[in-house]
């Protein structure tokens, strides 16, 4: 994973553990939630200047921010559930709309505002699926899961 990979999934759930909104976070950083959007989405990084407010007011350290493997970024099983569920509801209430949209196979301008939304909700699904990988491996190698049972199940 390189290091812009690493930090827009750290700033995500960081930004996700303190309950802060994008536009919360933009709020305090001074800057647009589509800078927040940006950085989350690898689009773009926080300018250097503003990684100290930014690790400050996320809790960490700069070098958590930019940390591969951090035990705070795991989480635990309950949060990280709870925001898997909370963006598939999201989808499921879209179901229809993602089929609209993908109908003609393009995207008209109509057809923009719900396609980003799906889109930014398939982000937060997928970046939960990786903490619950991360919090699988760390409760493996602390002897919480039956590590040969969990490899049989996975390779069904």
């Amino acid at each position: 994973m390189d290091t812009n990979t690493v930090l827009a999934k750290n700033i995500y759930i960081l930004r996700k553990q303190k309950g802060l909104t994008q536009e919360k976070l933009a709020e305090i950083m001074g800057v647009s939630y589509q800078a927040v959007s940006k950085w989350e989405n690898e689009k773009s990084s926080p300018d250097v200047s503003i990684l100290p407010l930014l690790a400050d007011t996320l809790g960490c350290s700069i070098d958590t921010l930019f940390s591969r493997q951090n035990d705070v970024l795991i989480g635990n099983l309950k949060e990280i559930t709870i925001e898997m569920l909370a963006s598939l509801v999201s989808l499921e209430e879209k179901k229809r709309r993602i089929l609209e949209i993908a109908r003609d196979g393009k995207v008209d301008e109509s057809e923009l505002e719900d396609f980003v939304f799906i889109q930014k909700e398939l982000d937060q699904i997928s970046m939960a699926v990786e903490a619950l990988q991360r919090w699988s491996k760390k409760m493996i190698a602390n002897g919480k899961i039956n590590v040969k049972k969990y490899e049989e199940l996975i390779k069904r």
